[in-house]
This record gives structure tokens, C-alpha cells and sequence, in this order.
């Protein structure tokens, strides 16, 4: 239990992470403490940052980002054929981070392809590279390790090493790190390893000899150039990261034409990330055809089969279809996918209008004058339906840090309340993703909890636009359009109190709806987020034993009860300005952009 409550509170503040468990006699304190150089200042996105460490019993358990992809031995193992403009950026990035790490006073000392993770930022259709694996072992148990390891994996482990750690003075610097940076390199670009050893003797001779033949496979002069004085057997030859960054692989005239826009971000990222700080950055990476998300998805994929996925979990279930997590088998993506019925007309015409409401939004958003840097919306990735075509399946994005609604039970569950600064996020968030659609004209007609997802590193993108329409002035729509009943606002359940008698259900009335009804959800969901029930069902009440017109009552008659007072005035005064049962005095999500703790959490996004 404890230690779900280290995973569960850190995820709180930074998403979605990556946990390593060790022993804690293992586990060096000076080396950890070492490490809160690599956090200071801005950080740049091709190293790993460690957040936080914790005993449990006798393991430690390290906290650290989370990379949703695999690392570069996979890529080194399927000997992928990489495109220049690739292998370049990907090399550039490698020399980022870890001139960054070599900038602080660390040395990592153990550079290898399984020590490169890949990841592709939420938001973004690239790949990046994050170097992990820095040693947090205590140097006593590591040199244990070091003596077992030569008389049973001696072999294996000194492959990426450099010569100086075989047969010198076994000392680890910058430029031991910079030999094995370009062992990996060397396995991308040749698919092979530059050492040609099967025995310890064999490897004692290469070393010797001093000579690393050029592969076939490595016809760019310049990488050659480059690789050879990475690979320098003398270390006082051997380059330091930042003159590998001024090699003209990386600064000729060729890597100018070659590199795209996206890839020059990506040289310049660590530069960015000085000016702006790393959450205006997003960048780009090149990457080979079974890595790249934006090769990997077309606009809209109408191919795939049911046998192209492996189903992972069943991750939501709605009323009109169950969501699972699927891995796409080629690529290994791991993607989200709902699952319907498709038997009826009825039930086609509400998925095919779902999916053309979703690519509808994210057409709009993207070529609006009004669109940030961040689109707020789960995008569509593709369709298909089975052979008996009574199933659908549409393909979307995965957010792997599930919704608000679980975010809300894991609150409850190990006993903690949001703060305010985070509440403040979640607001400008949400409210962000609603005007991102009310300003193009679009109302969302079912917002809860639900449908409000969360990415690895808790930015809100939502879904579930099966509801949803273009906002036509002075349209009137059902009064019971099939919203959920406890996210309607009172004008639009006004007419249901009246509407259920001994006679049974009337005729449906017909009611104005306005975007000031997404306002309404929005703040009950945020009552929610802080009082962790709903306005109008307490702590007492229990939702299967009121009935819905007792729930329709509440909301049309009552007013919420207060919020705890250890929030903000002026937190609390929004809600409550949200769940206005006036529609015309209900502030507007423009109104809510402009309060100055939202303003400013948008700023620094």
C-alpha cells in the first residue's frame, strides 16, 4: 500500500512514471543526491529526469519519467535501415543529452542501445530519444558485480566498452561515454558491432590492433569521419560531446539540405529549452517507418484489420461501446480502440457521425487562427469493421493517464485532496479543450468525468463526441438529447419534474441549449474534483437509491453546498458561478480564460 501511495501522489504532480525497484542495500545515497544536479534549471528532453526515491522494506523504489515506447535495441536487433535525416537526428539528440550530463559533472558509464529510450511526447507525432540508466549502485557492490561479471559475462560486458576500461586504467569519464555512444551508433548505421570479438583473447587482439573496418552499410563519408574519432583507441583523440555536435556531420552543408524544419528543432531543442523552458518544446525526430507516428498513422487509416491488433486490457466501457488498449502488431503502437455494435442503421449512423464530428473538430482546430500549441481533443486514427460487419472498431489515440473520473477515485482512495494549484491546472485545462470547440462553433453535449482524459503527463484531451454538433444560434434540441442525466444543466431538465406523472412520460418538450450547458458540466465536474462527490448526491447519499427525477429535482431546485473552506475564495466563486442555474448569468469559458490564475497557468504552457 505504501508503495502505491509514492507511485499514486507523484503521478498526481507529473503524469504518468516510470518506477525502479532495487535493493536498498544496494542502493548509494551519495549517488542519488549526486543526481539532483541533473534537475537543476531547465531541463532538456533527451535525458531522463529522476523524481523522487523512497524505502519500502528493504527495496528502493525510484521514480522517474516514463518513455511509452521501446528502447534503440530494438531498432539495433530488427536492423531497421534508417534514412540519413534519422540516424542524423537521432544521433544529435544522443549528444544533447549527454552534453547536458557531461555539462553538470557527471559521467553516465554505462551507455548502451538498452539504455536509450524512445518516446513520443503527448501532443506530438514524433519520437524522441532519453538517455537512463545512470548507476545509483553503491561502489563497493559495484565492484562485486564487476568481479563476478568478468569470470561469467565477461565477454558480453565489455563489448561497449572502451579499451581503456578493458585493458588500461579502467577509469570512466566523458570520454568513455563518448565510445559508447558511438558503439551505438555504429550497430544503427552498420548493423553490426565495430568489435569483431568471440572470446576475451579475441577481444584483448582487437583492442591491440587498434583498426575498425568500414561496414558496407555505412556509405555517408561524413558519419564515417565521425564514428571513426568517436571510436578514437587513443581517448586524447577521441572527441567530447560538444565537438561532436560541431562535426560537419552535423553542421556541413549536406546535413543543412537534408535536415528537415522539424529536425533543426530538434538540434536546437537544448538552446530552447534555456529560453522557453521544456514545456513549449516539442521535438522532432525523423524516425524509421515501424517507429514514426506520423508514418505509422495516415490521416484517417480505413485498412486495418481486427488481426492487424493484439488486444492488451479493456480500458472504459460506454453505452455504446466497450474501449480496449490494442497493440498494433507491425509497429507496435500501442493505440486505444472502441468497439460497437454496427448491426442496425441506427447504430451505423451514430458511429459514422461520431467519427465525422471527431475529424470534423480536429480539422478545425488545426487550421483555426484560434488553435494553440496543444490540441485538447483524442484524435482519430483510423476504422475498420469486422468480416460479419455487425462490429466497428474506431482507432484512436491512446492517453495513457486514463480519465478524470479515476484520477477522482485514486483521490479517494488513498485518503488525499487536490490542491489548489493542481485544481487550478485542471480548470484551465478543461476549459482550454471546451473553448478550444465553442470557438469553432461546436458544443460537446456530454462532458463528465469520463469522457475527460488524461495523458501520461496529466494534459487533458477530450472524447466521446458521439453527442456532440455544431452550435447553430437559436437551434432548439430535445430537452432529454441523451447527455448523462447528472451533467445536464437545470434548464434543460427544468421540464422533466413536470413531465413524469401517474400517467406515465409525456411528450418530451423542446429546450434551448447553449454552450453554457458544457460550462455547467465542467463545473460539476470540478465540485467534484474538490469536494469528491457530486453537488447534488453526498457522501450519505447513494446514487442507485435515488431515483432520477429525485436527482432531476436537486439540480433544478437546490443549490450546491458550499465547498470546503480551505479552498480559494476565488476557486470556489468560479464553481459556483459555473453551476449558475440561470443560463445567461452562467460565466462563459472566455470569462473563465481571463481570471488571472487560469491566465497564468496557460502562460506557462
Amino acid at each position: 500500500m505504501e508503495q502505491l501511495e509514492l507511485l499514486q501522489k507523484q503521478g498526481f504532480q507529473t503524469g504518468l512514471v516510470a518506477a525502479k525497484v532495487m535493493k536498498s542495500a544496494d542502493f548509494d545515497i551519495d549517488s542519488w543526491n549526486k543526481l539532483g544536479i541533473l534537475q537543476e534549471g531547465e531541463p532538456i528532453p533527451f535525458v531522463v529526469k529522476y523524481h523522487a526515491s523512497k524505502q519500502v522494506d528493504e527495496w528502493e523504489i525510484i521514480l522517474m519519467d516514463f518513455a511509452n515506447m521501446k528502447n534503440l535495441n530494438l531498432i539495433i536487433k530488427q536492423k531497421a535501415v534508417l534514412s540519413a535525416g534519422t540516424l542524423r537526428a537521432i544521433a544529435k539528440q544522443l549528444f544533447e543529452g549527454l552534453r547536458f550530463v557531461h555539462s553538470k559533472g557527471f559521467v553516465h558509464g554505462n551507455i548502451r542501445s538498452e539504455n536509450v529510450l524512445l518516446h513520443c511526447p503527448s501532443g506530438s507525432n514524433h519520437v524522441i530519444v532519453k538517455i537512463v540508466g545512470i548507476d545509483m549502485v553503491k561502489p563497493e557492490e559495484r565492484r562485486e558485480r564487476e568481479i563476478y561479471g568478468e569470470t561469467i559475462y565477461s565477454l558480453k560486458r565489455y563489448l561497449s566498452k572502451a579499451p581503456e576500461q578493458v585493458i588500461g586504467d579502467r577509469k570512466v569519464d566523458a570520454k568513455t561515454d563518448v565510445w559508447s555512444v558511438g558503439v551505438v551508433l555504429f550497430q544503427l548505421a552498420g548493423h553490426e558491432h565495430p568489435i569483431k570479438a568471440t572470446s576475451i583473447s579475441d577481444l584483448l587482439n582487437f583492442i591491440r590492433q587498434k583498426t575498425i573496418n568500414r561496414p558496407s552499410t555505412i556509405q555517408d563519408n561524413l558519419l564515417w569521419d565521425l564514428l571513426i574519432h568517436l571510436l578514437a583507441f587513443d581517448r586524447t583523440k577521441r572527441l567530447t560531446a560538444e565537438q561532436a555536435l560541431q562535426h560537419p556531420y552535423f553542421t556541413g552543408p549536406q546535413a543543412q539540405l537534408e535536415i528537415s524544419a522539424e529536425a533543426k528543432q530538434v538540434a536546437s531543442s537544448a538552446l530552447q529549452a534555456k529560453q522557453n523552458g521544456n514545456k513549449t518544446i516539442q521535438p522532432s525526430l525523423p524516425v524509421p517507418q515501424s517507429y514514426s507516428s506520423s508514418q505509422l498513422i495516415p490521416a484517417f487509416n480505413t485498412t486495418w484489420k481486427l488481426s492487424d491488433f493484439k488486444k492488451l486490457k479493456k480500458i472504459g466501457r460506454g453505452r455504446f461501446g466497450t474501449v480496449f488498449s490494442m497493440q498494433e502488431i507491425r509497429t507496435q503502437r500501442i493505440v486505444a480502440i472502441k468497439e460497437c455494435d454496427y448491426d442496425t442503421e441506427e447504430l451505423k449512423s451514430m458511429m459514422n457521425r461520431e467519427i465525422e464530428v471527431m475529424k470534423d473538430i480536429i480539422r478545425i482546430i488545426r487550421q483555426s487562427a484560434h488553435q494553440s500549441q496543444f490540441i485538447h481533443v483524442v484524435e482519430p486514427l483510423g476504422f475498420f469493421v469486422n468480416e460479419d460487419e455487425d462490429k466497428a472498431y474506431l482507432v484512436m489515440e491512446l492517453c495513457s493517464g486514463g480519465d478524470l473520473r479515476g484520477y477522482i477515485k485514486n483521490l479517494q482512495r488513498i485518503g488525499a485532496e487536490i490542491g489548489a494549484k493542481k485544481c487550478w491546472e485542471f480548470v484551465s485545462s478543461i476549459v482550454s479543450a471546451v473553448y478550444q470547440l465553442h470557438v469553432n462553433g461546436i458544443m460537446h453535449m456530454d462532458l463528465k468525468p469520463e469522457n475527460v482524459l488524461l495523458t501520461e503527463d496529466i494534459k487533458v484531451k477530450l472524447a466521446d463526441f458521439g453527442l456532440s454538433r455544431k452550435l447553430q444560434q437559436g437551434k432548439e434540441y430535445l430537452t432529454h438529447h441523451g447527455g448523462t442525466t447528472f451533467y445536464l444543466p437545470p434548464e434543460l431538465l427544468r421540464a422533466e419534474t413536470v413531465q413524469v406523472g401517474a400517467a406515465g412520460r409525456q411528450p418530451q418538450q423542446k429546450r434551448m441549449q447553449t454552450k453554457g450547458a458544457d460550462i455547467y458540466a465542467i463545473g460539476v465536474m470540478l465540485y467534484e474534483l474538490l469536494a469528491q462527490h457530486h453537488p447534488f448526491i453526498g457522501n450519505d447519499d447513494e446514487s442507485a437509491d435515488l431515483s432520477e427525477l429525485e436527482i432531476v429535482r436537486r439540480i433544478v431546485d437546490e443549490e450546491a453546498p458550499e465547498l470546503p473552506s480551505h479552498y480559494p475564495d476565488s476557486l470556489r466563486k468560479l464553481i459556483k458561478a459555473m453551476l449558475s442555474k440561470d443560463p445567461s448569468r452562467r460565466i462563459s469559458a472566455e470569462e473563465i480564460l481571463s481570471i488571472p490564475e487560469v491566465a497564468a497557468n496557460l502562460g506557462g504552457q
